[in-house]
């Protein structure tokens, strides 16, 4: 505790003793105290002034070496922005007054310089450690955003990202004329991967003859897996099992015919699956995998069937390719399922992997390519 008195000398001492009288029943006893008008505590240096306003400025122990992290180390950029940003918060908050403040942070700069960080990155810093410093003050944390309306980017990741960051941030003041005090955010997507590709089926550049006799033909290439009964898990109120390739469908990808196995149901888990859109006029087809039980997976797909300011149609391909495709029909609905095969957790990625390239192998093959 920090106690600030006007009484002198024998005063004082008698003001100490009563006050541990008080205090004691509370467990509170004052046994160092420090006479005069100024004192240190924690980090910062209180001082009563004559017109018994309390001030404080910046208080370092003579044992404070004043290192900071060396820019020669290797991290980030942003780490060593965040080093000298955040110091000079500190020493903007822990001064009342300029004169003091305007001291501290030469000190502080001489310190950071030592440690190898640049002039030009600590002027630019400065602006705006004090706003955040001021913002601290009066709303005791940088103002939120949430309130705000969002103009989002939506873009898949490349290697120019950060130029691209820059010029939409160079026109946000143009931005917010047009559109008003808005918030300006991107929101990467990553790659797909082989995992979680949409492979797209390609008609065979032959004529409808040829094409009717490849159908009839036992040279039309197959994935033979084992094939018994239907794959519904019989509850009434599966939603899944409404959308499940019935046991007499044929299903063709890239020429290719794919035989699911029967003797699995949507209660399974380590399975490879399929989804296949039955509105795409070449029966886009999706290959996924899941260690959980496969209608618990096709829950979650079904649950990022929304448009909202999340973006949550982007976390499932399924729910991607019905809003970039088939925006009338956003539903999960649209979808014919079938589990492919069950496999080891350890094997799920290269099962995947290996039946996405051998239907991809297969197609090459009967194009002559």
């Amino acid at each position: 505790a920090v106690v600030f008195s006007l009484c002198l000398g024998s005063l004082f001492n008698l003001f100490v003793k009563k006050l541990n009288e008080f205090s004691k029943p509370l467990g509170l006893q004052f046994g160092d105290f420090q006479v005069g008008k100024t004192v240190d505590y924690l980090d910062v240096t209180l001082s009563l002034s004559e017109e018994n306003t309390i001030h404080y400025k910046l208080y370092r122990k003579e044992t404070d070496a004043r290192r900071y992290l060396q820019t020669d180390s290797f991290h980030p950029e942003h780490v060593f922005r965040s080093v000298v940003f955040s110091q000079m918060i500190r020493v903007i908050q822990r001064n009342s007054l300029d004169n003091t403040c305007v001291e501290d942070l030469a000190q502080l700069k001489k310190d950071l310089r030592a440690s190898g960080h640049n002039d030009v990155m600590m002027e630019e810093l400065e602006p705006k450690a004090a706003q955040r410093a001021i913002e601290n003050e009066l709303y005791g944390h940088k103002p939120t955003r949430e309130d705000q309306d969002q103009i989002v980017f939506s873009i898949k990741y490349f290697q120019e990202v950060k130029e691209l960051k820059k010029l939409v941030r160079s026109l946000e003041p143009d931005i917010k004329q047009i559109c008003g005090d808005v918030n300006v955010i991107f929101a990467l997507r990553k790659s797909s991967s082989i995992g979680n590709r949409v492979v797209r089926n390609r008609k065979l550049s032959t004529s409808s003859s040829d094409s009717s006799s490849t159908d009839t033909s036992s040279s039309t290439a197959s994935l033979v897996l084992q094939q018994s009964s239907s794959q519904s898990c019989g509850h009434p109120r599966c939603q899944t099992c409404r959308n499940l390739f019935t046991s007499n469908e044929r299903i063709l990808i890239n020429g290719t015919e794919l035989f699911l196995d029967q003797g699995l149901t949507c209660k399974d888990n380590n399975v490879i699956y399929v989804a296949q859109c039955s509105i795409c006029p070449d029966n886009s087809t999706y290959f996924g995998q899941t260690v959980n039980p496969f209608h618990i997976r096709m829950n979650g797909h079904r649950s990022h069937f929304k448009i909202d300011s999340s973006l949550s149609f982007e976390k499932s391909a399924l729910s991607m390719h019905a809003f970039l495709s088939h925006k009338d029909y956003f539903s999960m609905n649209i979808y014919k399922l079938g589990i492919v095969k069950k496999v080891s957790p350890m094997n799920l990625d290269r099962e995947e992997d290996f039946l996405s390239l051998n239907l991809e192998l297969m197609f090459l093959a009967s194009t002559g390519w």
